[in-house]
């Protein structure tokens, strides 16, 4: 899924320079919204590369509210973009921009 790999991307702070500003919480399903939302945070406020786990924290600590059965569904996309393979940046920029171009014609 395109939009699990942009996510994985979007932990890197040097991706997330570029892709901040085309990307917005509109352009994912509903249920990856609350991920995208701490991403966008955590990368305001502190400003370096997010790990899986400093996500989770992040998420936690946005989102405190979340049902449990939605919180665990959250938690686990949020686990799996650990296992993402991560392309070179070119390449990635290329992803990215070809998926802000999709949901452009939409």
């Amino acid at each position: 899924m395109i939009q699990k790999q942009i996510l994985a991307l979007c932990l890197y702070s040097e991706f997330w320079k570029d892709a901040k500003r085309i990307l917005n919480v509109k352009m994912f399903p509903k249920e990856f919204n609350s991920i995208y939302t701490a991403i966008l945070y955590a990368h305001k406020r502190y400003e370096t590369d997010l790990s899986v786990m400093e996500l989770l924290l992040v998420h936690r600590d946005k989102f405190p509210a979340l049902p449990q059965a939605t919180r665990d569904n959250v938690e686990d996309v949020i686990k799996d973009l650990g296992n993402v393979k991560i392309p070179h940046i070119k390449l990635a920029k290329d992803v990215l921009y070809n998926f802000w171009k999709r949901d452009k014609a939409r």
